[in-house]
């Protein structure tokens, strides 16, 4: 019988720490990008938190990513004067005693760098493999991307992010089977809000290991230092009506851009404007902040790498090591195990990680119509009673 075999589809900071968690438990493994480059720069910034890098750390990557990261060590909220309404002075090492580790900051082209030469076995990372379509047999998967090369295995992982083409095949599968099945349909996802996310340089006066929030009606603002002063910014933004599915916008550059116009004169801190933030930028994009999760994360050998979606690569990495150890303990002597084996774990893994993804849903849905004043009620917890909450409480909050 063959060795286990898994394609982990997306070279992302999910894809990438699969196949080092694969490789450390001996399991076979091929990785495939769609991009050329497998850390494209993409002008955003990945804010790794105690649980993904507790994780990491057991992968031999920590080290390298400490080097590369900027620690937030207080975290300062400002109202739509620029006047101080909340500070947390002592974040960095409230967390650090509490969980191990603190808040780290870095590109997240950095973080895939990182995992990518942490691996042994680099040659099974491919670029310039956009899948085509995947296709099912009683003992493996067949994977086909746009030039025509097949890749064979066991099982497809997808870590290709919202837009992921594995879970178009699995709708596309799950039709075929039972038609009018809308179990991975894109109608699982809504979008509320949008984010302006960048990186730039940093103003002088500005302490790179404090981060600082902005509230104000329909929108917030959450900026955080990097190494060598660089400065990470999001705007996010409420939008005119809740969009889902196929609905979903695109935006373009000129959306980029038209949205900066609308917002350059807010203050954001004492004596800066997001429009003078902007102006120092090196990179920059507007996405639509995607939430949702899927009722089923896996139909029949494939499976996602989180059954999350629209929240952060900490989640991510923490369910992808749930997935590998319950796939460890099933192919132990290098077996294959049949599909309803591969079932087993994968509804075991969907259950478990289930209610912490679901609360994750709820407290990022939750905290961006508090920043954003949703409601009237909520504009007065944020601006009245959150400053004068302990700093652990705003933190699980």
């Amino acid at each position: 019988m063959a060795p286990f075999k898994v394609i982990i589809v997306g070279g992302s900071v999910t894809g990438l720490a699969l196949a080092n968690m694969f490789e450390r438990s001996g399991i076979d493994f091929v990785v495939l990008e769609k991009h050329e480059n497998i850390a494209p720069e993409l002008g955003a910034c990945l804010g790794l938190l105690p649980n993904g890098l507790r994780i990491l750390d057991q992968l031999g990557c920590y080290d390298a990513l400490k080097k590369l990261s900027q620690p937030m060590n207080a975290l300062d909220s400002y109202d739509e004067l620029g006047n101080l309404i909340g500070k947390m002075p002592e974040l960095g090492t409230w967390m650090e005693e509490l969980l191990g580790y603190k808040n780290e900051n870095l590109d997240r082209r950095q973080v895939i760098e990182v995992l990518f030469e942490n691996l042994e076995s680099k040659s099974k990372i491919h670029t310039s493999c956009k899948v085509s379509k995947i296709e099912i047999s009683m003992t493996g998967v067949f994977v086909e991307l746009e030039n025509g090369d097949i890749f064979d295995g066991d099982i497809v992982i997808g870590a290709d992010g919202i837009h992921s083409r594995v879970l178009q095949e699995m709708q596309r599968h799950a039709e075929i089977d039972n038609p009018g099945n809308k179990s991975f349909s894109k109608d699982n996802f809504k979008c509320t809000y949008k984010a302006l996310v960048g990186i730039g340089k940093a103003r002088e006066g500005i302490s790179q290991d404090q981060g600082f929030k902005n509230f104000r009606e329909g929108r917030s603002y959450l900026c955080v230092g990097g190494l060598d002063r660089k400065f990470y910014f999001s705007l996010f933004v409420r939008n005119q009506e809740v969009t889902q599915g196929d609905a979903i916008p695109r935006y373009t550059e000129q959306d980029r851009d038209a949205l900066v116009t609308t917002y350059k004169d807010d203050i954001v801190y004492p004596g800066l404007t997001f429009g003078e933030i902007y102006q120092n930028r090196i990179c920059s994009t507007l996405l639509p902040i995607e939430e949702g999760m899927l009722p089923n994360c896996f139909y029949k050998r494939m499976v996602l790498s989180t059954p999350l979606f629209g929240q952060g690569g900490n989640d991510a990495i923490v369910s992808s090591a749930y997935l590998v150890n319950g796939l460890t303990s099933i192919t132990e002597g290098h077996e294959s195990p049949d599909e309803v084996r591969l079932h087993s774990v994968f509804l075991d893994y969907q259950q478990t990680r289930t209610p912490e993804n679901l609360a994750h849903v709820i407290g990022g849905q939750v905290t961006h119509a508090m920043d954003s004043f949703a409601k009237p009620a909520l504009k007065f917890i944020q601006l009245r009673l959150a400053p004068i909450l302990p700093a652990q409480i705003k933190w699980n909050a």
